[in-house]
């Protein structure tokens, strides 16, 4: 599990929005003129199921799961691509590998594919305890 640190920005009725730095793993990390998260200016915003009492202006600790996280970078980053090749395959098998056309939207079709792939995916996940933030402590009260 990775532990990180946010600060309460928003509450609703049992969940509060929490708005975290980028990773401090990030400033370390091969990858983070690619990557979209590695920002220093870039704040990410998560919602988080809690009973506990919270104000806005806490600073609190939450967990995410590195295999969600992991799952969750291949299905948007990895299957897109995947399925756009797929796509291409699937128009030279069909039309030959003269035919541009068949194949920029064979392309296009198995881009559109993996977007919808990618949506299902994500409705049948999205309420399992592996792809939740929890909540583990308050660190800071703002008085």
């Amino acid at each position: 599990m990775r532990t990180e640190i946010g600060l309460v920005k928003k509450i609703e009725p049992s969940k509060v929005l929490i708005e975290a730095d980028p990773d401090a793993s990030c400033t370390t990390c091969e990858a983070k003129h690619g990557c979209m998260m590695s920002s220093e200016t870039k704040k990410r915003y998560i919602w988080i199921e809690t009973t506990e009492q919270i104000d806005v202006g806490d600073k609190v600790e939450f967990t995410i799961e590195e295999k969600a996280m992991i799952l969750s970078s291949f299905l948007l980053y990895i299957l897109p691509i995947i399925m756009l090749f797929l796509g291409i395959a699937g128009s030279v098998m069909l039309y030959g590998k003269s035919n541009e056309g068949a194949m920029a939207i064979g392309g296009t079709i198995g881009l559109l594919a993996g977007f919808i792939i990618i949506k299902i995916i994500s409705h049948l996940i999205q309420n399992k305890s592996m792809f939740i933030p929890r909540l583990v402590k308050v660190i800071y009260k703002k008085k």
